[in-house]
């Protein structure tokens, strides 16, 4: 539970207050001029916040089998081309998927395949129903297929950035893994 969140969301919530707290500043301004959207997103705040765990990265924390794996290196990186439209989706741009990915209580997971941009390696992030929302930077898809061959990606922990109503990111926490 984060403390302060639950008492923006319980004292200020129809201010918008735990939206701005979160940086989620365009809903912030909605839940100012309607009150807390008439007090329905008050109230959907005050539990959100009660379950949010600051440990985890928006109630997206990953978890996975490591049975036969041993964790080998663990990163924290970006995920870059999160502006451009879909590849797996027509019609629709990672924009619009991490928007989604954003609301509160969201339980999807996020995981990493091995593809090839422009005949070089490269890593692409996916919703776990394959729908893509970047890919890895250049340089470090470059170093992990150079270091460690074959060896699968898994994301630990997630996290939407942004949300002002114009651009959103990901920033994403991921281990390699080898037999």
């Amino acid at each position: 539970m984060d403390i302060t969140g639950v008492l923006f969301a319980v004292f200020l919530g129809p201010l918008g207050a735990y939206r701005f707290y979160r940086k989620q500043y365009f809903l912030g301004v909605i839940y100012l001029f309607t009150a807390g959207l008439l007090g329905i997103g008050w109230i959907i705040d005050i539990i959100a916040a009660i379950k949010y765990n600051p440990n985890e990265a928006v109630s997206s924390a990953q978890t996975f089998e490591m049975e036969g794996y041993t964790e080998v290196v663990r990163m924290h990186t970006r995920v870059v081309g999160s502006s451009y439209p879909c590849i797996r989706l027509a019609d629709c741009s990672r924009q619009d998927i991490l928007h989604g990915l954003s609301m509160p209580f969201r339980k999807d997971r996020i995981n990493i395949e091995y593809t090839e941009y422009d005949g070089e390696p490269a890593y692409l992030v996916v919703r776990d129903d394959g729908v893509d929302i970047g890919y890895l930077k250049k340089e470090l898809s470059a170093k992990l297929a150079k270091k460690y061959p074959g060896c699968p990606l898994k994301v630990t922990k997630w996290v939407v950035t942004g949300g002002d109503g114009r651009y959103y990111g990901c920033n994403i926490e991921f281990v390699v893994l080898s037999k």
